[in-house]
C-alpha cells in the first residue's frame, strides 16, 4: 500500500515508477462536508486533481481496471 498526496502528479509518477499496474484501487478523500465549505479549494485540488491524476495514471499506464470509492 502507498500513502500519499494523489494531487501531487510528481510525488504519485515517482511513487509507481518501475511497477506495472494492472488494476487500482482508489479510495483517497476528504472527509466532512463541513471541510469542503471551510477550505474549498483544499477540498477541489483533493478530489478532483487526485482522482484526475489517477485516471491518467490509468491511462498512461494501460490499465484497464479501476475502482473509485471516496465521497
Amino acid at each position: 500500500m502507498l500513502k500519499l498526496d494523489v494531487a501531487d502528479d510528481a510525488a504519485l509518477t515517482r511513487a509507481l515508477d518501475g511497477t506495472d499496474v494492472n488494476a487500482k484501487i482508489h479510495l483517497g478523500a476528504q472527509a466532512g462536508v463541513r471541510y469542503s465549505l471551510e477550505i474549498p479549494h483544499a477540498f477541489a485540488r483533493s478530489h478532483l486533481m487526485g482522482q484526475g491524476n489517477m485516471l491518467e495514471l490509468a491511462r498512461s499506464r494501460g490499465c484497464c481496471h479501476m475502482v473509485n470509492a471516496s465521497s
